[in-house]
């Protein structure tokens, strides 16, 4: 009987968790402060699976495909270590006009977001989506975030992202 070719020398891709952290920053954010943790007297939330992609969907799902009008509407990199190492901590700054746009969400908006969150990946003729574990903490991940930029606004602050990544090998 003939073997099937091995595909030994491929290995898999590890699988990436990520832990976010969105809090305010000063007007200057000094990239020496990046290398301490955040002072637990600034405004914060915490949680799973809040990265830079997740602020990118919703820049997507607030303003739209990303057009020459809005390109500038989401997150810049500021600093961060090598994506290549196990673990690695990167800090994202939000645009004035997503912070904006963040701020003016509503409870009842929010909750349309999470429902919607797969829609621009999935054919139009697919069915919504249910209200599950996965839909309510992203809208409770959007009502803190909505919040928090609230907050940035009021202050002149900016809302800034510390995502964690760690990869899990083996899992």
């Amino acid at each position: 009987m003939a073997r099937k070719p091995s595909n030994s020398g491929l290995r898999s891709s590890p699988r990436i968790a990520c832990y976010g952290t969105a809090f305010l920053g000063g007007a200057s954010v000094e990239l020496t402060a990046f290398e301490q943790s955040i002072d637990p007297g600034v405004p914060q939330f915490s949680s799973p699976r809040l990265d830079a992609s997740f602020i990118m969907n919703c820049a997507r799902l607030l303003t739209g495909p990303q057009t020459p009008e809005n390109h500038h509407t989401g997150l810049k990199r500021v600093t961060g270590t090598d994506f290549r190492r196990s673990k690695s901590t990167h800090f994202y700054e939000c645009s004035a006009e997503l912070c904006e746009l963040l701020a003016t969400l509503t409870e009842q908006r929010a909750a349309e977001m999470a429902l919607q969150w797969y829609v621009m990946h999935r054919p139009a003729a697919a069915k919504m989506p249910e209200v599950n574990g996965r839909t309510q903490r992203r809208s409770a991940i959007l009502n803190h975030l909505a919040s928090l930029a609230r907050q940035a606004k009021a202050g002149r602050a900016i809302l800034m992202l510390r995502v964690e990544y760690r990869s899990q090998l083996g899992v």
